[in-house]
């Protein structure tokens, strides 16, 4: 949080500074310059504009992040959003669930070609339950018990035991499932 607050001031601090630029190219008639550097803050604006506000500031900053990195790889990132400014679930096991779905779907739908690469997500509070769904493609064979199938087994394949055992922290169960060309992780937890 400490670092996004940080990252917007100095956003809002270059801001001004480009406003500034901005007309005195245009009491120049500098246009072609003008363009550019629009430009640059365009595509800029475009890569760095919080697309998440959910009432919880964690989990903006983990879904703006993950947005952004979606999107970097050709990812297309669909939500359906609510309030959760009422959660209260741990910052640790919430960072572990929502971070280790989404990392795990961004590398699937990764792999798919670039008309497939679609993932969407889903984090409400209904009906006094957190549900937290996110559907990804992917065109791997899973392993057995949902384990690692990456070389380095040291550092990977706990994700989806770390994810288990934070919702079962919290009351909750979760569902990971294969859907023909689709795998599916939900989790719902008691508010």
């Amino acid at each position: 949080i400490t670092k996004e607050r940080d990252v917007l001031g100095k956003r809002e601090h270059e801001f001004k500074n480009t406003i500034t630029v901005l007309q005195g190219l245009i009491a120049n008639k500098q246009y072609d310059k003008m363009k550019e550097i629009l430009d640059v803050q365009n595509t800029e604006l475009l890569n760095n504009t919080n697309v998440f506000e959910t009432g919880n500031r964690l989990i903006n900053t983990i879904l703006n992040t993950k947005y952004a990195e979606a999107r970097e790889k050709g990812i297309t990132f669909r939500f359906v959003i609510n309030d959760l400014s009422s959660l209260k679930i741990e910052d640790r096991d919430c960072m572990v669930i929502i971070s280790n779905i989404i990392n795990n779907a961004i590398e699937a739908a990764e792999k798919c070609p670039e008309d497939r690469r679609i993932m969407s997500v889903k984090a409400i509070i209904e009906d006094g339950q957190f549900i937290f769904a996110c559907r990804n493609n992917f065109i791997c064979e899973l392993a057995p018990n949902l384990q690692s199938t990456k070389c380095d087994v040291i550092n990977h394949g706990y994700g989806i035991n770390n994810i288990r055992e934070a919702v079962g922290r919290n009351n909750g169960s979760s569902y990971f499932e294969k859907e023909k060309d689709e795998f599916i992780a939900v989790v719902i937890i008691p508010v």
